[in-house]
């Protein structure tokens, strides 16, 4: 808690930024209906061709012309937004150029319609549409193994990048670096939270950025109680978590202890802020729920105990669980087999969309209000 005061007493000495202090212990709990921050829904039915049959943990990015299918360990595929219709792909894995040795690495988004692939030493940067490597990026090294953490590189300014180092061990005392393509680290920011490592678990998780108002935040993976701002290569308490005792936090370790909460998604609008919160279980999380704070008026509120997505009443389809944003929507995928099944119980669809049971899925995008 000292370390939290300390922040913000920094943050208000050196910037006139406000700070955003979210209760979850204050929540309101109840069903939030999509209509009350969102005006639209939009949907886009991908295409299914024998070169790009997608697996249920695919992970999805949206642009405003542009949707990316990626299986981590497999390929990437590029279909088009409005039509859905499928493009090419992007990366496979395999040693030839443009292909990945290990993984493509989890994002936030697609910044500059560049997508990272992780080829063991160094990161490349491919593009989207043209397939094209755009810029390769040696990894942090140190005598300490400690920048060997770093999942994924996000692009900040100047032509640098940004990396949350995972406290792998415990004793880690770097939380975020700001290097170059060399490899370089030009800057590092403090890891206050120490802790004893006990058991097999390594923590391993990417980190998580996004923009907003021309500003670059970050935040972790799981363990959220700060949001940071990067402001003039300083690390800034933007919107900082209260949780309930049973909700551990995140200097609750190791990573994988039950109960602890990650967020799958975070978006921030001049109006709203809007997540989810999974709530660890043994396998799979135990409890899952949406979350949306007013900016203007202070107020949470909290599918918690009553559903655990939003109440789509805008078309009438279900409720809708986001695992993706992107800086004015909310991304939702549906399985071809949920919407024949919706399709039999509805007299009119919202749209017409033909699929069989084994098609590629029909992406949701929720516009949020401006």
């Amino acid at each position: 808690m000292k370390i939290i005061v300390f922040f913000l007493f920094m943050a208000f000495n050196m910037y006139s930024q406000s700070v955003f202090i979210v209760d979850n212990r204050k929540a309101k709990e109840s069903a939030i209906l999509l209509s009350s921050f969102a005006s639209k829904i939009e949907y886009v039915s991908l295409e299914t061709t024998s070169e790009c049959l997608l697996r249920p943990s695919s992970r999805y990015y949206v642009t405003d012309k542009y949707i990316v299918a990626v299986s981590m360990f497999e390929a990437a595929y590029l279909f088009d937004r409005k039509t859905g219709r499928y493009i090419h792909q992007i990366t496979r894995r395999g040693q030839a150029p443009g292909e990945f040795a290990f993984k493509c690495e989890d994002q936030c988004g697609l910044k500059n319609d560049i997508l990272y692939i992780n080829n063991d030493k160094y990161w490349e940067g491919i593009h989207i549409k043209t397939k094209k490597s755009m810029c390769k990026i040696r990894k942090p090294v140190s005598i300490y193994h400690k920048y060997n953490f770093i999942s994924n590189p996000w692009p900040y300014r100047d032509s640098l990048f940004i990396g949350y180092v995972n406290n792998i061990t415990g004793k880690i005392e770097t939380k975020l670096v700001v290097f170059n393509s060399e490899g370089e680290v030009l800057k590092e920011f403090p890891n206050y939270v120490i802790y004893d490592h006990v058991g097999r678990d390594k923590p391993f998780f990417h980190g998580v950025y996004y923009e907003y108002g021309g500003d670059t935040y970050f935040k972790q993976y799981q363990g959220n109680d700060t949001i940071f701002l990067l402001k003039d290569y300083n690390l800034i308490p933007h919107v900082v978590f209260a949780w309930n005792e049973d909700q551990k936090r995140y200097q609750s370790q190791p990573a994988f202890s039950e109960k602890q909460i990650y967020m799958s998604y975070f978006v921030e609008t001049k109006n709203y802020m809007i997540y989810d919160c999974q709530v660890n279980g043994p396998f799979v999380p135990k409890e899952s729920y949406q979350c949306i704070y007013d900016k203007k008026t202070g107020c949470l509120q909290s599918t918690r105990k009553h559903s655990s997505g939003f109440i789509d009443d805008l078309d009438f389809l279900g409720e809708i669980h986001p695992v993706m944003a992107t800086d004015t929507e909310l991304i939702d995928v549906v399985p071809a087999e949920e919407w024949l099944d919706w399709k039999k119980k509805k007299p009119k669809m919202p749209i017409n969309i033909s699929v069989d049971f084994d098609s590629n899925p029909i992406i949701r995008i929720i516009h949020i209000k401006s």
